[in-house]
């Protein structure tokens, strides 16, 4: 009898130390987010300081070599403050947007709005993919649909070809530029 209990006991504690693990090892499924919803997340900065304002919105100052990410979109410059309440980030100096490896802006400037993924650049806007680059001061750049428009005089250098214009928009996906408005081309062979 006293070995009957011995071997129960036994094959209860064999039993309970095969099951735990499978129990322990549930996976709990990632917190969804939608396009709404989009958090900037703070990676590096020198310095971090929070500030609640008046109306119990929350606000953070980040400085020195700052590195910041949306979804798979990061952001690099020199001092930033998020504003936690209209989700929009504010970046300046030294801006890089590096977007998923393919497309990197850079500014002195940025105001990103997450929610709608809406990057507004200014003050020496270069957008550079493959061997093509975007000169602008000023440069609305849609991370949704890989648009970027420019309104006040934009050049675009690829190899030897320089094409300067007024207004422009700058298809990413396709590598594709409209020109508007005083639109010339110059070129090892045109001059036009």
């Amino acid at each position: 009898m006293k070995l009957l209990f011995i071997y129960r006991n036994f094959l209860l504690l064999i039993l309970l130390l095969i099951c735990k693990p499978l129990l322990a090892q549930q996976t709990i499924p990632p917190p969804q987010s939608s396009d709404t919803e989009r958090v900037i997340q703070i990676l590096k900065g020198n310095s971090l300081r929070q500030k609640t304002v008046d109306s119990g919105f929350i606000i953070e100052t980040i400085a020195g070599n700052v590195r910041l990410k949306e979804g798979i979109t990061l952001f690099d410059c020199d001092s930033a403050v998020i504003y936690h309440h209209t989700n929009v980030l504010e970046a300046f100096g030294n801006v890089h947007i590096n977007q998923n490896d393919s497309i990197n802006t850079y500014a002195q400037h940025l105001r990103y709005v997450a929610a709608d993924r809406m990057a507004y650049l200014d003050n020496d806007v270069k957008l550079l993919q493959n061997k093509g680059t975007l000169y602008t001061q000023n440069l609305i750049y849609d991370l949704k649909t890989n648009i970027a428009n420019y309104f006040n005089g934009g050049k675009v250098i690829n190899g030897k070809t320089t094409l300067t214009s007024e207004k422009g928009t700058y298809y990413a996906d396709t590598k594709d530029v409209d020109f508007k408005n005083n639109v010339h081309l110059v070129d090892p062979v045109y001059d036009i």
